[in-house]
């Protein structure tokens, strides 16, 4: 996990994007275009790692199911916090 965010990082990343996300879609949505591009870029990449057939195995053994569950878990929440701020907008 030399290569891997940490765990930590992914939990701030998450909750900080999910709350910038949130903000930007309730009071400003065309902040969206910039808010969303970070979270996004990242957590795309770190699930990028984890589907890789030769990375993947090696997360799963060394940060655990957890750390797995969190990355996606945290993008499922970042569409939800975006489609509930645009909801609680319009």
């Amino acid at each position: 996990m030399d290569k891997e965010p940490s765990s930590g990082l992914v939990w701030v990343m998450g909750l900080c994007g999910l709350i910038a996300c949130l903000i930007a879609a309730i009071y400003k949505p065309k902040l969206l275009l910039i808010v969303i591009p970070l979270p996004a870029f990242f957590f795309y990449g770190l699930i990028a790692e984890i589907r890789d057939p030769y990375v993947g195995p090696g997360i799963l053994r060394e940060a655990g199911q957890f750390y797995i569950n969190s990355a996606y878990g945290f993008t499922v929440l970042l569409l939800i916090s975006i489609l509930v701020g645009l909801g609680w907008h319009y």
